[in-house]
This record gives C-alpha cells, structure tokens and sequence, in this order.
C-alpha cells in the first residue's frame, strides 16, 4: 500500500498513519480536526490485534495518544468512528478515548491536550 505524506504505512493495521510529534498535543477535537486537515480521521483500533498493533507502534514514544472512539450518551458506550459499538465488561466513564504506550485504552477528559494518531480515509 502506498500512503501520501504526512502518512506511513503500518502493517500491523493495514493502514496509512500519522502520529503526531511531541509538541503537538491537542484536545479530541482539535486532533480530529487536524487529521480531518490531512485527508484522515483519528485512528481506529476495533479488534485486539489491532490494537496490539497501535500499542507496539506507539511503544517507544512515552505518553498517550487520542485515538477514534467516544463516549455516546444516547447508547452508553464509546463509538469509533467506523461506526462499531465498543462494548466493555467494565464500564467506562463519559469522555474520550486514549491508548497509552504500553497500548492500554483509558478514558481521557476531552479537553486535555494528548498526543494522537490518524489514519489515513
């Protein structure tokens, strides 16, 4: 696969991706828009391999990272932007999601400024 720059290619997701550089740390939607900006959305990571894959990508930058999903009042659960229902034994409270570098996904206050990851549309 071939990704346009400011994207590389991951293998692990099969996709075009975009993590941004330390000093550019931004709240959700601030990182949704920027990589709406690049022709992307904020990466999304629905299956376990995937994210493994995110973590192991991620590992060696320390911090977290903004990643596609968040909270749906209307059905209680956080909603990537694939659409798909992530659904949790734990429940998760009302905010955004992150995934750390050890590739755990938290919840985060939306407003907080994290790193993040897009993906490539």
């Amino acid at each position: 696969m071939s990704c346009v720059s400011p994207y590389s290619y991951n293998t692990g997701l099969d996709s075009c991706l975009y993590l941004s550089a330390e000093e550019d740390k931004d709240t959700w939607e601030e990182a949704d828009q920027f990589c709406q900006d690049i022709a992307g959305h904020l990466v999304v990571a629905e299956t376990g391999s995937q994210q493994l894959a995110l973590g192991a990508l991620i590992g060696s930058n320390i911090g977290d990272y903004w990643v596609g999903a968040s909270w749906d009042s209307n059905i209680g659960y956080y909603v990537w932007f694939s659409g798909f229902v992530m659904k949790t034994a734990t429940p998760l409270t009302e905010g955004c999601l992150k995934i750390d570098d050890t590739g755990v996904f938290s919840v985060g206050d939306c407003g907080n400024d994290f790193k993040f990851v897009c993906e490539s549309i």
